[in-house]
């Protein structure tokens, strides 16, 4: 049996009020690790993280309007399942990065469209955002009109798919402190090449798995039409991952070095 009791002390300091919680154990020798993390992570982010939680409703509420608009009907399961899945591992991941990188945490809060970003690539992510709200649109009009030919397995897979990318997208996030949202100048932070974690294998890790993350979402809404919508935003990609490397050989010498010892850029073994 393990007993506990706590001491409690509330301080002032630069950053604003700060709480400190001491845990003593009787008859057990226990490490905790931040036992009340996702506290501290409150009171000394205390800006950032109510900012975030607003963005991510924010994003989640255009999301379900669009949705639910264009099916004209709220009676969608796999659309509920979507927006929860999109939400809580959002917040679970971003709360993670939060801890483990702060700076790219702040980073990824920014725009997509940023001041000093690469030209072409601003106009891929026009292009990229609106082919998302094409696919939303696909998604609720398919349903309206010809329902979920999708049977319960396809859409498990689905779900099952969405998790696996969105835990591969957390693994580029812990190994990458440089992956920001957009192609632009990181000199200031010291940006390198990354070779470790999935940067090992492909080149461009986060793009794959996202890949099985918008498509795991377009089985579980049960849509056929979307995935052509899919494979254009696929295509896109492509164009912006052609972009990035020609930014990357022209700013890190060691990345020609990097491309040949892996040379693959989603898929090993195919591309």
């Amino acid at each position: 049996r393990v007993t506990l009791s706590f001491d409690f002390k509330i301080f002032n300091s630069p950053q604003g009020h700060t709480l400190e919680i001491k845990i003593h154990t009787v008859h057990s020798a226990i490490t905790w690790l931040r036992a009340l993390n996702f506290a501290d992570i409150w009171m000394e982010k205390k800006t950032t993280v109510p900012k975030y939680l607003f963005s991510e409703i924010r994003r989640a509420s255009l999301a379900a309007l669009l949705l639910f608009g264009m099916a004209g009907r709220l009676d969608w399961l796999g659309a509920w399942l979507v927006l929860g899945i999109v939400f809580t591992v959002n917040i679970i991941g971003m709360t993670s990065l939060l801890q483990k990188d702060p700076a790219l945490f702040e980073e990824r809060m920014k725009s997509p469209i940023q001041e000093g970003q690469i030209g072409r690539d601003k106009a891929v992510l026009y292009l990229i955002s609106f082919l998302y709200l094409a696919w939303i649109g696909c998604v609720g009009f398919e349903h309206r009109y010809y329902g979920s030919s999708t049977s319960w397995i396809v859409q498990l897979f689905g779900a099952l798919a969405m998790v696996a990318g969105h835990v591969g997208v957390l693994w580029v996030f812990h190994t990458n402190s440089f992956a920001v949202c957009v192609v632009k100048d990181q000199s200031e932070r010291k940006q390198r090449v990354i070779t470790t974690g999935p940067y090992a294998y492909v080149r461009h890790p986060m793009y794959a798995f996202l890949l099985p993350f918008i498509g795991g979402a377009t089985l579980l809404l049960g849509s056929i039409t979307a995935l052509w919508v899919l494979a254009a935003m696929t295509v896109l990609r492509v164009v912006r991952i052609y972009g990035e490397e020609s930014y990357l050989r022209q700013n890190f010498p060691d990345y020609e070095d990097y491309s040949r010892k892996v040379p693959f850029r989603l898929a090993p073994g195919i591309w």
